[in-house]
């Protein structure tokens, strides 16, 4: 097999992989519930695979029409869209809006703060042994699940002047270890809990 053909077998098969992973993800929950886990797992997968994720979005062959994250993330939002339309039918929901939850994949930026594209590229970013000093952060600051945040996740964001805020986190443990971390802000469901971590924190002061 000639070298890009064998290149492009090895794109699709981690599409594959990719689109499984999500498709697991959505296999039960609400069409917000569903969007929500497959943005996860797409975004978990970029972190847990940075090799795999490597292939994806370097230039691809002619032989390919993949290989940059915008074209990734349209093939992902076409492929996923037909799993949409399953799950959703299989739920008892109005197929219709699939289209709609899929292309969420690949949403741009709301202001300053950054969508599914930027925040791959910097989890690419940030997963790499030496700094990227030609990245040019898009945004502002990063707003991503609790579950994203790696060791080098908040270093790197502050060495670029990003602000990162997380969700959802209701566990005290968790919270300590955001704060101590340096995160700039912690979504939670039970803010009283949060002020006491904080108190905590702080020596028991009111």
């Amino acid at each position: 097999m000639a070298r890009r053909g064998l290149y492009a077998v090895i794109v699709d098969r981690e599409m594959d992989y990719v689109v499984r992973r999500i498709t697991e993800a959505i296999s039960s929950g609400s069409p917000r519930e569903r969007v929500e886990r497959a943005s996860l797992a797409f975004l978990s997968y970029v972190r847990d695979h940075p090799d795999g994720f490597a292939v994806l979005s370097q230039d691809s062959p002619l032989s390919s029409s993949r290989g940059t994250i915008s074209s990734l993330l349209n093939d992902m939002a076409e492929r996923v869209g037909d799993v949409f339309v399953s799950a959703l039918k299989e739920a008892g929901y109005d197929p219709k809006a699939a289209p709609i939850y899929a292309n969420t994949l690949k949403a741009p930026e709301i202001s300053t703060t950054m969508g599914t594209s930027e925040t791959v590229e910097f989890l690419a970013v940030s997963n790499r042994a030496e700094p990227d000093t030609a990245y040019v952060p898009p945004a502002e600051f990063l707003l991503v699940p609790a579950s994203l945040v790696h060791d080098n996740f908040v270093a790197t964001a502050r060495s670029l002047d990003l602000r990162t805020y997380v969700f959802t986190v209701n566990d005290p443990v968790e919270m300590a270890s955001f704060i101590e971390e340096g995160v700039d802000g912690i979504l939670t469901d039970d803010p009283k809990l949060m002020t006491d971590v904080i108190q905590e924190l702080e020596g028991g002061a009111p």
